[in-house]
This record gives C-alpha cells, sequence and structure tokens, in this order.
C-alpha cells in the first residue's frame, strides 16, 4: 500500500510539472497567442539611451522581441546603429553675484 501511494504522488508530481511548463510556454510573446495569433514584428530596430527592441507591428502593440542592452564599437551600436552617448561639458560662471550653469 505504501508503494502504490508513492508512486501516486511522484505521478501527481509529473503531471503538475508538466503542467505548469505548458502554461509557461504559452506565456512567452514570441510564441502565438492562446487565440492561435502569431505577432508580427518590424525588421526596424526601436531604440532608446540604453536598450533597443523588434516592436510589434500587429494589434498587440506593446509586445517586444529581441530587447537587449546596446553594445558600442566606434561609436555606434553593433546591433541597431544607434549613436554611442556623448559627454556634455558643463561650465559655471559667475556674473553679478550668482552662479549659473550652461552647456557647452
Amino acid at each position: 500500500m505504501k508503494k502504490w501511494f508513492t508512486l501516486k504522488k511522484w505521478l501527481v508530481m509529473l503531471l503538475v510539472l508538466a503542467a505548469s511548463c505548458v502554461l509557461f510556454a504559452a506565456c512567452d510573446a514570441e510564441n502565438p497567442t492562446a487565440d492561435g495569433h502569431e505577432h508580427e514584428y518590424s525588421d526596424e530596430w526601436t531604440y532608446d539611451e540604453s536598450y533597443h527592441w523588434h516592436a510589434a507591428v500587429c494589434e498587440h502593440t506593446d509586445v517586444v522581441k529581441d530587447h537587449r542592452k546596446h553594445a558600442y564599437a566606434d561609436g555606434k551600436c553593433t546591433e541597431c546603429g544607434a549613436d554611442a552617448p556623448t559627454l556634455e561639458a558643463w561650465v559655471s560662471f559667475d556674473v553679478g553675484g550668482g552662479c549659473y550653469a550652461d552647456r557647452q
């Protein structure tokens, strides 16, 4: 009786694990949605100061793929072509007793 209970417990745990794997795989943004819709993505990179990605061009505009940090070489990102950030020089000067800052 004890062997049967142990085997049954392991089978239940295996089924729960398998169901969890299926559930988490379905949550991946690059996989089709539950209704079978496959996302379509732009060939052009979208980027900000830190990251680049391919944005969805279907009705799911909040979905992205290939979201990664920039990797710069020779002043450009090696994947998306974004310009590397530059340092701006700030100059402080005194005008009539007040201290002001200005970008160069």
